[in-house]
This record gives C-alpha cells, sequence and structure tokens, in this order.
C-alpha cells in the first residue's frame, strides 16, 4: 500500500475519534462522551484480566501448598540443610514453614472451600495482599490479628483469637463462611477446624452476624479489639453483645476461660460491611460433638441500621442488658 494512502487512513480514523479542527460542537461532545466510554471499558478490562489473572494465580499457589500440607513429606536428602523449626513445631508443617516461617497453622471449614494456611506477622496490613509464598496479590492469605498470642497448650491462647480473610466472590478465602448465615448450614456444621504448628483444635460454632466495618457508627461493635478480658465481666460482655447480634442461638455453652476464635471477612449486604463468625475452642477432653438440636433462630436479633435498609427490616432496639452467657 502506498504511504500516502496509509497516511490518509491514519488521519480519517484520527479526525472520526478525537475533536478536529472545524467540528460542530455537537460532534465535539460526541466524541468526548465516546473517549471518555472508551477509556472507562479500557480501563475496566485491564482491572478486570488483573483480577482474573490474581485468582489464576492464587489457585496454582494454594493448590500447592495445600499439597505440602496433606501429603506425607519425603525426608530431605542430607546433602541438604535441613529447615529448623522452632521448638514444639510438628512435622507436618516443615515444609510450609520452609516457605514461609510465618506459618502459624491451618484452618478448614466442612463443606466450603475454605481449607488454608494460616500466618500471623507483626502487623494486619501486609497479608491483605501478600499470599502464603509472599507473592504480592489481593486474593492474601487468612493471618491472624498480629496482637494475638497462642503456643503449644490452651493457657497460651489469647482469649479471642481474631483470624481475617477476604470475601473473594470466585469462592476463595473466607468467601464461604458466610454460608453461616444460614441456621440450617450451622446445624449440619456445627464445628470447624483449626490446626495449628502444635496441635489440632476443633472449634463450636458460637454466633454468626453482620455488623461494621466503620466503627464511627453509633451501632458498631468493635469485635476486632477483643483480644484479653480484663474480667469476666468483660468476657461475657463481649459473648452476650456477639450473640444479641447473631443469626441465631446454636446452645453451645461457654465458661471463662475458655478460648475464642472469631473468623472476619468483608460482606458485600452494604458498604463497609463485616460478616462475623464466633467459635470456641474444645475444652481439654471435651467431646467434639454438638447437639444441634438446642439450635434456633433469633427472634429478634439486633441487625445494623445499613444491614435493616438493605432489606427493609424495622431494627431492632439494643438491649444494654441482654444475657445469654452468664
Amino acid at each position: 500500500m502506498p504511504a500516502k494512502t496509509k497516511s490518509n487512513w491514519l488521519v480519517r480514523s484520527l479526525r472520526w475519534m478525537f475533536p478536529w479542527k472545524g467540528d460542530r460542537p455537537k460532534t465535539i461532545i460526541s466524541k468526548l462522551i465516546f473517549l471518555i466510554a472508551l477509556c472507562v471499558f479500557i480501563v475496566c478490562a485491564v482491572l478486570l484480566i488483573q483480577y482474573f489473572w490474581n485468582d489464576a494465580q492464587a489457585d496454582t499457589e494454594y493448590n500447592n501448598i495445600k499439597s505440602l500440607y496433606t501429603e506425607a513429606q519425603p525426608q530431605q536428602p542430607e546433602d541438604q540443610p535441613q529447615i529448623e523449626m522452632p521448638e514444639g513445631y510438628r512435622e507436618q508443617f516443615r515444609a510450609l514453614y520452609g516457605i514461609n516461617p510465618d506459618i502459624k497453622g491451618w484452618i478448614t471449614i466442612p463443606n466450603t472451600t475454605v481449607d488454608y494456611p494460616v500466618v500471623q506477622t507483626t502487623d494486619n496490613d501486609y497479608y491483605l495482599n501478600h499470599t502464603f509464598e509472599r507473592n504480592y496479590n489481593t486474593v492474601g492469605v487468612p493471618f491472624i490479628d498480629y496482637r494475638c498470642s497462642f503456643g503449644p497448650s490452651l493457657s497460651d491462647f489469647s482469649d479471642n483469637t481474631i483470624i481475617y480473610g477476604h470475601n473473594i466472590k470466585s469462592n476463595k478465602m473466607f468467601h464461604e463462611v458466610l454460608k453461616y448465615a444460614d441456621l440450617d448450614f450451622y446445624k449440619q456444621n456445627p464445628t470447624f477446624q483449626l490446626n495449628t504448628v502444635y496441635q489440632d483444635y476443633t472449634c463450636k460454632v458460637i454466633a454468626a452476624y453482620i455488623t461494621n466495618g466503620d466503627m464511627s457508627l453509633p451501632d458498631s461493635f468493635a469485635y476486632h479489639n477483643f483480644i484479653n478480658a480484663s474480667s469476666e465481666e468483660e468476657y461475657f460482655q463481649y459473648l452476650n453483645e456477639s450473640v444479641q447480634r447473631s443469626f441465631y442461638y446454636t446452645g453451645v455453652d461457654v465458661e471463662y476461660g475458655d478460648k475464642l476464635v472469631t473468623l472476619s471477612t468483608c460482606t458485600y449486604e452494604y458498604d463497609n460491611a463485616r460478616f462475623v463468625l464466633l467459635a470456641r475452642l474444645v475444652r481439654e477432653g471435651e467431646d467434639t460433638q454438638v447437639d444441634v438440636s438446642q439450635a434456633r433462630n433469633n427472634p429478634a436479633p439486633f441487625y445494623t441500621q445499613g444491614y435493616c435498609q438493605k432489606f427493609g427490616l424495622t431494627q431492632n432496639p439494643h438491649n444494654d442488658s441482654f444475657v445469654y452467657y452468664q
């Protein structure tokens, strides 16, 4: 094709897309609208591609990680340095510790996709956008609040161990924790497993509720700041506030000194909402089975105003003297 013809084609294309000398005002406006729409489309396409790319990368990584945790680990060749772990760490975590010494355990929830390593570092930011292998990825990895502590025995745990995980709509991370909003799902799955680097624990679910991520709202609940109770009264205040907000009552008994586990993730019923699942670790020597016949829907849960507006509900009054556990 002659160079002149190519040049003419390019000029015609540019004149069709961009405002040009001699264009009428309406034509200029139409071209500007088109260009804005084109830019929006390109940005959305890039974000969509990035989302699926991150998702695929995370899938590959966590499938590999899971195989290292579930499969029997071969002995390391003698000519290679042995992976040294802290005292008390179990053999099944050796390969994972070699990849990331922030490993603290593994969480599994039956009949969900929740089956992931759990880590802990010195802040609550890093693992929001880094995977277990420390690759930058907005999928992240479930992590324990940096303020929480735990060790070889129950007495080493904080009163409440908080574990955060993203709600990834492709059913990853803590997306399917939201199944616990349904009483029937709870009855079929009243426990989940938290296996730490020291030993395995069964967790009995106590409550499930939605609250605000914005603590400035008057009906918020700072569940994420309850780590250790200063008194028995504060301990039961936290429990009763959680149960008052819960979709249902489980009937699981709780004693002062029981170690709690709180799972926290985003939910999208309204802006900046959080789904919270509260459980307790099974006591030493206690039966792991739960009598779900006692479970029933909460007749008057305290829903946030944002939740009520979303579903056209009237907000029940908050009961400052509500007592379920004491």
